[in-house]
């Protein structure tokens, strides 16, 4: 798609939906300062085409949900594509992934795991099938663990960073450091019902996903007011990067200097937030992985050093990071990002 043809109105309104996912067309129209009949209009036509949609990420860290894996690595260049589909419908049909993408050799995971047993079993079965078909060597793959009580999830799917960049927009960057509360909620089988309806049916509104779920319209708002006043869900709006025209989908995984742990890099990260057009930000004390779309190479360079800098004048990289690029408009999507199939999986607990 043509970003440029994007008018004014259209900016401002695309970027607040992506802002604020929560907000009704009235609350949108009021921040963004267009019209709310326009509002309605440019989020309905936005939608059909794809260029947006809406999803409800769950608290996992909430729900028995330990830690969140990163895995991604390169296929050997001799690699035989059948064993290539193999892999990816092993990663389709593996319920603990809930984004994976594949573009110029280069395979890029997220999944989750209740406990350390459950990640090691996962890491030895899918490096077992790299080397047993000759996909990779160990050396070229790469698993990086994020456990939730000593990780922060700094930006977890907000796509508002990516399009204020494309466009030259301010944007303002709330820092939070602390790890995340890994509190547990015990949910009740009509909760899980409740939960599952809202992951799967994100635009449904409150009576239908009842009935998909043999709820009553009143159990099931109650529940979901719950679930929000809890921190148990949050509403996300995920762009479409190929037809946004991302060329570039970048992976950095850098270490910290044992000095300057997470806290002490909060400033650094706000500048990292601030100048880089990042969805996925995660960070123990001394590692952190970056997830950024880029226009082309030439906004991925620029942004790289500015980030470099910013890193290097407070002393916090410990060696170079390791940066992996995904051509995005070659790109194979493996699973689109959801949350639906671990849900099925919490559900099947008491089953």
């Amino acid at each position: 798609m043509d970003i440029g043809k994007f008018t004014d109105k259209e900016r401002l309104v695309f970027y607040n939906l992506l802002k604020y996912p929560d907000y009704g067309d009235k609350k949108i129209s009021e921040v963004s300062g267009v019209k709310a009949s326009t509002v309605s209009a440019i989020k309905r036509r936005f939608k059909e085409e794809g260029l947006f949609r809406s999803i409800i990420i769950p608290a996992i860290n909430k729900i028995g949900y330990e830690l969140i894996m990163v895995s991604y690595g390169r296929f050997s260049p001799t690699a035989d594509r059948k064993a290539k589909e193999a892999y990816f419908r092993k990663i389709s049909e593996d319920k603990n992934i809930f984004y994976a993408v594949e573009g110029g050799n280069i395979v890029f995971i997220i999944s989750v795991a209740r406990n350390y047993s459950e990640v090691k079993k996962t890491i030895d079965s899918y490096t077992y099938f790299l080397n047993a078909h000759n996909l990779a060597d160990n050396t070229d793959w790469h698993f990086l663990l994020f456990p939730f009580e000593v990780s922060k999830l700094i930006n977890y799917f907000d796509y508002h960073h990516i399009f204020a960049q494309m466009f030259d927009m301010e944007d303002s960057v709330d820092v939070d450091v602390g790890y995340e509360d890994c509190t547990p909620y015990h949910l009740s089988k009509k909760e899980k019902q409740a939960l599952y309806g809202m992951i799967k049916f994100p635009d449904k509104n409150d009576l239908d996903i009842a009935r998909e779920m043999a709820l009553s319209r009143q159990g099931f708002s109650n529940m979901k007011s719950r679930f929000k006043e809890v921190g148990l869900v949050s509403r996300k709006n995920v762009l479409d990067l190929q037809k946004l025209g991302i060329d570039i989908l970048a992976l950095s995984h850098s270490r910290f200097n044992p000095r300057t742990p997470l806290k002490e890099r909060s400033y650094g990260i706000r500048k990292i937030l601030e100048s880089t057009p990042q969805l996925l930000m995660l960070s123990g004390n001394f590692e952190n992985l970056m997830v950024g779309a880029f226009r082309n190479y030439e906004h991925f360079n620029r942004v790289k050093l500015n980030a470099l800098k910013i890193y290097r004048e407070h002393d916090f990289l410990r060696g170079e990071p390791d940066i992996t690029l995904i051509p995005m408009q070659s790109a194979r999507i493996i699973k689109e990002l959801d949350f639906s199939e671990i849900m099925e999986q919490v559900l099947n607990l008491e089953r």
